[in-house]
């Protein structure tokens, strides 16, 4: 049933009980639970118990949940896996609310046991274990209470029969084994002589090859995969090289073509000729045309972390005049830092997805740029106020970083797939870009770059 301000209690309901236990409650306290008897009809003679949960809504409401107590005891007993185990379920205070059987008489439920998420006490001659998970939001605990002779019995038959059965498949292994091994042996001798022939550069002896032997069949192909192997070794070593330097290429080149560059600095000639210099289109052109000349650069070559900084600043600067509302970028960088190497076009990618999944038109841009030296890593880390993403929406995009082949995902998420591909290519032991969301809070992309790989 839910009750809000601006209506009166209907006395259609039988049970109105609850809402003397509303009354009496704190105002601060959001939600509780209390165990209650009650009859669902006047004409019932018997009461039922039943948990009601109770929980203020927004609009100063309440809504009001009975759960039958029976049903949470079934529930338990069909999760009672040893003989003379009891489950309870206590409330924040370790009192009972419901069980799934019998509990010893002189157990005590308020026992200093319970406060721990591991104990065990003493009951006579016989010895219980406790176990509480972690309770959820109506600190509700699931407590169980387990005979030790009842687990130690299941536990002791088990040992016994791996002990007894672990002897006799030792013996019977052992003796296979032997026969086996005498075979076996003279086996690997030959392929052990062969691999030293081939070692020493001399001629190889002429093999018999019996379909029904298996190690003649290896011996056969070892012998030509040594033929094979060097000129296979030269040639996927060419082959890593030049797919290498191929996917590099195209990882860059999807972002900064040349005749982009070219092009824009005739419109600045041009708009310089009609509007002068001192013209925001003027330096607005200069800008981008900075970004792709810097972008134009090597691909695999390492510059300093104080090249990228400045290009992602002029990015910045460019991106004002796009965006109405107000845009504030936060640098944190030790001197140290500075002295680092890191590829090109790394950091502008990801501020410039800040920028496009920045908030509403009426709220600030703010992004916040963090580098770190640490343990012989640059720690990058950018941090925005945008709408983040929910939880399905990150493991997407976390899902096509895995697939770079998907036509689809490399459409959507072009610029951080870029990023991920071209840190798993330049830092091969690197995790490549991590990212971590939450919806209307932001979005944090990191990733380290190790300074053994670029400080030459």
């Amino acid at each position: 049933m839910i009750v809000g301000s601006n209506r009166k209690l209907r006395s259609s309901y039988f049970d109105t009980e609850w809402y003397t236990s509303f009354k009496e409650q704190s105002p601060l306290v959001a939600s509780w639970m209390e165990v209650r008897q009650i009859k669902q009809y006047s004409f019932e003679k018997e009461t039922m118990p039943v948990l009601s949960v109770f929980l203020k809504l927004n609009y100063n409401g309440i809504m009001v949940v009975n759960l039958d107590l029976k049903y949470f005891e079934k529930l338990l007993a069909n999760n009672v896996l040893y003989p003379g185990q009891s489950i309870l379920l206590l409330d924040s205070k370790n009192n009972i609310i419901c069980s799934s059987g019998q509990i010893p008489e002189d157990w005590k439920i308020q026992d200093e046991s319970f406060t721990g998420s591991h104990s065990g006490t003493q009951r006579k001659k016989d010895y219980y274990e406790i176990r509480m998970p972690t309770a959820n939001n109506f600190n509700l605990t699931c407590a169980s209470l387990i005979p030790f002779s009842s687990v130690y019995e299941i536990t002791n038959l088990i040992l016994k029969s791996t002990v007894i059965l672990s002897f006799i498949l030792i013996v019977i292994s052992g003796i296979f084994s032997f026969y086996r091994t005498r075979n076996d042996y003279r086996q690997i001798s030959k392929i052990i002589n062969t691999f030293d022939l081939a070692q020493q550069n001399k001629p190889l002896p002429v093999l018999e090859y019996k379909k029904e032997d298996a190690y003649s069949f290896i011996l056969q192909n070892v012998v030509q995969s040594f033929i094979k192997q060097s000129y296979l070794d030269m040639q996927l070593t060419q082959r890593q090289l030049s797919l290498f330097s191929a996917q590099l290429a195209a990882l860059q080149y999807q972002i900064n073509p040349h005749f982009l560059f070219n092009t824009l600095q005739s419109i600045s000639l041009e708009i310089q000729k009609k509007c002068g210099i001192d013209n925001s289109a003027v330096l607005m052109v200069g800008q981008l045309s900075d970004i792709l000349r810097y972008s134009l650069g090597s691909p695999d070559k390492a510059i300093s972390i104080k090249e990228e900084i400045e290009i992602a600043k002029t990015y910045v600067e460019l991106q004002k005049y796009r965006y109405c509302q107000k845009i504030m970028v936060f640098w944190e960088y030790s001197q140290e830092c500075l002295q680092c190497k890191i590829a090109r076009m790394l950091l502008q990618p990801i501020i410039e997805n800040a920028f496009a999944h920045s908030k509403r038109e009426e709220q600030d841009i703010l992004v916040k740029i963090r580098l770190r030296y640490k343990n012989g890593n640059l720690q990058v880390k950018v941090i925005d106020n945008g709408i983040g993403m929910p939880p399905e929406k990150l493991r997407e995009l976390k899902d096509s970083f895995q697939t770079p082949d998907d036509p689809i995902a490399a459409v959507i998420h072009i610029g951080l797939k870029n990023i991920n591909a071209r840190l798993r290519l330049l830092y091969p032991e690197n995790r490549g870009l991590i990212i971590r969301s939450r919806l209307n809070l932001g979005t944090v992309a990191e990733f380290n770059i190790p300074q053994d790989f670029t400080q030459e």
